[in-house]
């Protein structure tokens, strides 16, 4: 059975259909993968699964995401009691931001579009996304927030935290 932090898949945000309270979700950015976000929680959504989109923060006062409100800075996030996602595709600016929230108490939402395949004793870790025409065969690894979007990892790939694997990335192990 594919898992993620050691739990059954079913229990991951995205694809739980049992879970009666929606997690509450802020997304951290208005980088291009806030969309791909913005489109796994619409996906899931209409697959029965509901995740409670709250918007979007960002410094930038100026940034938009279409379909999505700001509701402020960074400074915003403790107040808003919700878990996060973090938008953007640097690894570097992923870590920082993790490590902003963490400190502060917050947990991150692992997404996994509805219909983005996850193979047998395949991982996730937190705060991980799995795009639309992306997927996991099975025993791969995906590491904290790590970025699975238009890829695919095959059987025994490992990737490590804050990694990106994007745009027709093939990665597998022997």
């Amino acid at each position: 059975m594919a898992r993620y932090h050691g739990a059954p898949m079913e229990d991951v945000p995205g694809r739980d259909r049992k879970n009666p309270t929606p997690p509450r979700l802020v997304i951290i950015g208005s980088g291009g993968l806030s969309r791909e976000i913005l489109n796994v929680v619409l996906a899931s959504r209409a697959t029965g699964t509901s995740i409670d989109l709250l918007g979007f923060v960002d410094d930038d006062p100026t940034a938009s995401v279409v379909g999505l409100e700001r509701l402020g800075g960074l400074d915003r996030l403790e107040e808003l009691d919700a878990r996060y996602a973090l938008s953007s595709m640097d690894p570097s600016v992923r870590h920082r931001l993790d490590v902003h929230c963490t400190e502060r108490g917050l947990e991150p939402l692992t997404l996994v579009h509805p219909r983005s395949p996850i193979g047998a004793s395949s991982t996730l870790g937190p705060g991980a996304f799995v795009g639309i025409g992306a997927g996991l065969t099975v025993d791969a690894h995906v590491g904290r927030h790590g970025v699975v979007d238009f890829s695919f990892l095959g059987h025994g790939a490992r990737m490590g935290a804050y990694s990106t694997c994007a745009m027709s990335c093939r990665v597998t192990a022997t």
